[in-house]
């Protein structure tokens, strides 16, 4: 048995329930644990033996920024961190992933004879922290507004309102939407013209908290999701990656 089967083997025997996928060195699939297949719909017969980006639904630019991003990664024998967002993901909760990406590299040789890839969902507020950082461009798509009590931009700033830091960084995500920056008086303004008397509150600290009632915190409007693939090791400072997924990981 070579190194590759035994690896192979360690994955059955302690990450069968996992959220990850081992590729072989012409990157199909060779293992897969049953959180992927639970989010792809797919099954295992479905997955093995399929090229990666057959394993799943993933949009057609995000297959080709990870080409380039894997094909570093083995090149250089890199582990890879990589910040993805697919809408095309069967659960909400899985729209936003943080992915590991690690050769696999046989001791005596030094060849990489394979792949791993381990996915960690992670939350909204890291999704727009990282956009705010390199900032990243929230790709218009052809999904309807998904709030009829609230325009599109009292949606945006009602949702916001639960996810960031103050007014300042809500400015800076809408911004992302479109070509014009957008100030923090004008967010200001939006809450205390519009949101306060439409929710019925006085302050900024009761609307957040009816916000949260309403669960407007888990209705993400449709004009903020986009599809993302962002490589953080290329990004950043290798440092400064690892002290973003350090911190997120933490929460």
């Amino acid at each position: 048995m070579n190194f590759f089967q035994e690896y192979l083997e360690f994955n059955e025997r302690y990450y069968k329930n996992s959220f990850s996928l081992t590729l072989d060195h012409e990157f199909n699939v060779a293992f897969v644990g049953s959180e992927f297949l639970q989010v792809t719909g797919k099954t295992r017969e479905q997955t093995l033996g399929k090229h990666l980006h057959e394993s799943a639904q993933i949009p057609e630019k995000n297959k080709i920024l990870s080409k380039i991003a894997f094909g570093e990664a083995i090149a250089l024998k890199q582990v890879k961190q990589i910040f993805i967002a697919n809408l095309y993901h069967t659960y909400p909760g899985y729209h936003i992933l943080l992915l590991k990406f690690e050769p696999i590299i046989e001791p005596e040789s030094q060849q990489v004879v394979g792949s791993r890839l381990v996915f960690t969902p992670t939350d909204i507020a890291y999704f727009f922290d990282i956009l705010i950082q390199i900032n990243g461009r929230i790709e218009p798509n052809d999904l309807p507004d998904n709030d009829d009590y609230l325009t599109k931009r009292e949606h945006q700033v009602a949702f916001l309102l639960c996810h960031c830091k103050d007014n300042y960084e809500i400015a800076k995500v809408i911004s992302l939407t479109k070509d014009k920056n957008i100030q923090a008086k004008t967010i200001n303004n939006i809450i205390s013209r519009y949101l306060f008397p439409k929710f019925q509150v006085n302050n900024k600290e009761e609307l957040q908290e009816k916000l949260k009632t309403l669960n407007y915190d888990k209705k993400m409007p449709n004009s903020l999701l986009s599809n993302q693939f962002i490589d953080l090791t290329k990004n950043f400072v290798h440092g400064q990656a690892n002290n973003l997924l350090n911190i997120h990981l933490r929460m």
